[in-house]
């Protein structure tokens, strides 16, 4: 930025994760400034998969129930969101199945006792209103 009567004005700061993070301003000759900032999520983009199923044996709980992220559109995590209700449904080439639902608490939906009785290979869909959905493909079912 170029100091005009003694004021420097910066048009385009931007940041694309949320954290406390430290400005500082310098420039040769004068004293450094610096200024702690807290930069919260943005609005609700997507969803991502943080943990994801595994241990499927047929019409039992999965071993591992899959957890989903509700994220802003740089990959942060609302933790904000306490409200979104996530959908789980399972796929192959034949079938569509839904499997439940979980409601996201601080930015995280949890899923519990999701199972799929039926052997296969199938893709495990996540899916929330208005937000873009994550996909799990290749999910064994023994």
């Amino acid at each position: 930025a170029v100091a005009v009567a003694g004021v420097a004005s910066f048009t385009a700061l931007a940041c694309d994760r949320a954290a406390t993070l430290s400005l500082t301003f310098s420039s040769p000759g004068l004293r450094s400034v610096s200024q702690s900032l807290d930069v919260a999520p943005g609005p609700r983009a997507k969803l991502s998969l943080v943990a994801q199923a595994a241990g499927a044996t047929g019409a039992t709980a999965f071993d591992v129930q899959p957890v989903v992220a509700v994220q802003d559109s740089w990959g942060n995590t609302v933790t904000s969101d306490r409200s979104t209700v996530v959908t789980a449904t399972l796929s192959d080439a034949t079938s569509v199945v839904s499997l439940g639902v979980a409601t996201a608490a601080d930015g995280i939906a949890r899923f519990a006792a999701l199972a799929h009785g039926p052997a296969g290979t199938f893709s495990l869909l996540f899916a929330a209103p208005g937000l873009v959905g994550a996909t799990q493909t290749g999910l064994e079912v023994r």
